[in-house]
C-alpha cells in the first residue's frame, strides 16, 4: 500500500464531498472506478465517514472486482444494471470523469450522459490521439465539482 501511494498518489478533487452532500437525496449516487480493493479505502479515509454515507456500497463499482477496467463497458453495463434497481435508467445517469476515453468515452457508448471534469490538469486526459475521442464531445464540461449541483436537476 505505502509503495503504490507514493507511485500513483490518489486524491478526492476539491468540493468533491460539498458536491456530493450537495447532490444527496438530490440524485442517486454511485461510483464506477478501474480502482483497487484499497480505493474506495482511501477514498473514505482522506474525505471521512460521509463517503459511506452518501455512496451507497450497492453503486460502487470497481474494476477488481468485476475483472474488467475502463474504457471497456462492461463497468458502466454493471452500474446501470443497479441504477435500473433504483429505477434510475442510463439517459437519466450522468458520469463526470477526467478521461475522455475511459471515462465519457465509455459511459456515452453505454447510453449514459456525460460531464468532463477539466479542472485538474494533472490528471485530465484529452486523448486526441484516440480516433474514438476525436469527435466525441462531453455533455458537460466543468472546471470545479462545484459546479455540478446548480446544473443539475
Amino acid at each position: 500500500m505505502e509503495f503504490e501511494l507514493r507511485v500513483n498518489p490518489t486524491w478526492p478533487m476539491p468540493h468533491a464531498l460539498e458536491t456530493l452532500r450537495a447532490l444527496h437525496g438530490r440524485a442517486a449516487l454511485g461510483i464506477v472506478s478501474n480502482g483497487q480493493f484499497y480505493t474506495l479505502l482511501i477514498l473514505r479515509e482522506l474525505m471521512g465517514a460521509p463517503f459511506d454515507e452518501l455512496i451507497p456500497r450497492d453503486r460502487r463499482v470497481c474494476s477488481y472486482r468485476h475483472g474488467h477496467a475502463k474504457p471497456g463497458t462492461e463497468l458502466f453495463e454493471a452500474a446501470a444494471d443497479r441504477f435500473a434497481a433504483a429505477g434510475v435508467g442510463r439517459s437519466e445517469c450522468l458520469f463526470v470523469g477526467n478521461d475522455m476515453r475511459n471515462d465519457v468515452w465509455a459511459a456515452a457508448a453505454c447510453g449514459w450522459r456525460t460531464a468532463l471534469f477539466a479542472g485538474d490538469a494533472r490528471s485530465l486526459r484529452l486523448r486526441g490521439d484516440d480516433e474514438r475521442c476525436r469527435r466525441l464531445q462531453p455533455d458537460l464540461i466543468v472546471t470545479s465539482l462545484a459546479q455540478l449541483p446548480p446544473l443539475l436537476r
